[in-house]
């Protein structure tokens, strides 16, 4: 992205962010790699947030292999508080042969660094087929080497019959009942971001991330050349743009759009074919992107669904059995105030979770 490109995105957030009345604004450094920018646009990009929003006003991320990071990005994340993100499959073996040869130690350096600069870094460990089978060896490494961790599964390129990577949906339930188990019993020595996440929808009855959003016009990404895309996910792809930072566009006019409209539409139909599901308002059908790369543009659901139906029933279950535990019942029952009935209040390793995150 060249300087005057990062010009006319800050100001275009800075319009957003007038136009919506919000108090603050997030934004995530993505790619390809974004470390590949070089520390002269990242700085204009952070001094630029910081001129705009004020401090306190703005919170940013990175997601990056960190191969490229330096003592001189780390004191300029640890000066905008940046939120470093990046890509680990679990221990060496299993992500060099996700990855490449020398990536996991490559990556694991940029993680030594970042923390020696007082920078946390959180992990996206992606399971494919091939490593799906030893999960328990992937959380090992990741209750071992304290990284928080968010559990993604695999799904096909847009546009590419390929599945030869992606888990079915069954495997994919499986591996997020089995890390359930597993992070409520060692809750206390990791954070696993992804089931947090899971928890607190089913708890609130409110998506908690994107996945399980009516996300159109939430998490807007923008590219190099200034193309407007409605998440990071499909960048590069001119039939899924929403518009350009030349044409000056508010929200309702990127709203307006063709792409826009086909995922309002695709809203509309996840409301026909998921009415009847008990997990409908924390779900909403999964990932658009997912349902596009998994089935193409008839595709209204996410392919995981049945893993999410499972592991959002899995959740509610665990959570109920709390609820309904001789010492909650008793502690509710002592209550003086209807109004202090939060299921939050309950004991149970669930709960603890909840109330931590």
């Amino acid at each position: 992205m060249t300087p005057e490109t990062m010009v006319a995105a800050l100001d275009f957030v800075a319009s957003l962010v007038t136009e919506t009345g919000q108090q603050s604004v997030k934004v995530t450094f993505h790619g390809g790699e974004p470390l590949m920018a070089g520390h002269a646009i990242l700085r204009q990009a952070l001094k630029g947030l910081e001129s705009r929003f004020g401090r306190g006003g703005y919170e940013v991320g990175l997601q990056s292999n960190l191969w490229l990071l330096d003592d001189e990005f780390c004191e300029l994340f640890a000066e905008h508080g940046v939120e470093i993100g990046t890509s680990l499959d679990g221990p060496e073996e299993t992500t060099d042969a996700q990855r490449g040869d020398g990536y996991f130690a490559r990556t694991m350096r940029g993680v030594a660094l970042a923390r020696k600069h007082g920078l946390k870094a959180g992990c996206i460990a992606t399971f494919t087929p091939s490593s799906v089978c030893c999960w328990q060896d992937v959380l090992d490494f990741f209750r071992a080497e304290r990284l928080v961790l968010f559990i993604h599964a695999a799904v096909p390129l847009m546009g590419s019959n390929d599945a030869s990577y992606s888990l079915s949906s069954m495997q994919y339930a499986n591996l997020l009942r089995n890390a359930l188990g597993y992070y409520i019993e060692h809750r206390n020595e990791m954070v696993v971001s992804s089931l947090d996440q899971m928890c607190q929808c089913v708890a609130f009855a409110e998506g908690k991330v994107c996945a399980f959003r009516d996300c159109l016009g939430m998490f807007l990404a923008i590219g190099p050349g200034g193309d407007i895309y409605p998440c990071q996910r499909f960048c590069g792809m001119p039939a899924y743009r929403l518009g350009n930072l030349t044409d000056n566009p508010s929200l309702n006019d990127l709203l307006s759009s063709r792409m826009a409209r086909r995922m309002s539409e695709r809203e509309d139909r996840v409301n026909e074919e998921c009415g009847g599901c008990d997990h409908i308002d924390y779900c909403r059908g999964g990932c658009p992107y997912n349902a596009l790369s998994g089935g193409g543009s008839a595709r209204v659901k996410d392919p995981y669904c049945e893993a999410y139906r499972a592991i959002f029933t899995d959740i509610r279950k665990r959570l109920v059995q709390e609820m309904n535990s001789q010492e909650n019942v008793k502690a509710i029952a002592s209550l003086q105030h209807p109004a202090e009935r939060h299921p939050l209040l309950v004991k149970g390793p669930l709960s603890e979770l909840l109330r931590r995150s």
